[in-house]
């Protein structure tokens, strides 16, 4: 069984909160809002920050989340390390993989250290072989690389 585990930043001071309590809910407008349970009290969470955790680890052991920058490295690829995003799409988590010409999208699902998975379309396939947290999408430096 994996670990429930969130994380989004703070309103009130834009620090990053980690818990397995989290609250969604609407304000006396009605706008989002997101709260998490720190285990001293319910912090106001930026909605949009918020993300969860794979269950998996990076190459050094970090916990990847939901809205990660990760270098992926893949083996046999003419170009071996792309710089990917972490999404939830389809049921599962997978890393974002943006075309250079900015014309497109493709999935790749992270390695689990037991699977690799390929894009199919390269002949022979390519595998990510790891990858490593280098950030997440809230880090403005990394948006120009990943978008």
């Amino acid at each position: 069984m994996r670990e429930i585990l969130f994380r989004g930043k703070r309103i009130l001071d834009n620090t990053w909160v980690y818990s397995t309590g989290i609250w969604f809910g609407k304000n006396s407008e009605g706008n989002d809002t997101v709260d998490i349970y720190d285990g001293y009290g319910w912090k106001l969470i930026i909605p949009s920050t918020v993300g969860q955790f794979t269950g998996l680890l990076d190459k050094n052991s970090v916990k990847i989340f939901e809205g990660d920058v990760i270098k992926a490295h893949y083996a046999n690829a003419k170009k071996a390390d792309h710089i990917e995003t972490v999404v939830f799409k389809d049921g599962k988590y997978m890393a974002e993989f943006h075309f250079d010409n900015g014309t497109g999208k493709s999935w790749n699902t992270l390695p689990d250290r037991i699977q690799r998975v390929c894009f199919h379309w390269e002949s022979p396939p390519i595998y990510m072989e790891s990858c490593e947290v280098i950030g997440n999408i809230h880090n403005p430096e990394l948006l120009e690389e990943v978008c």
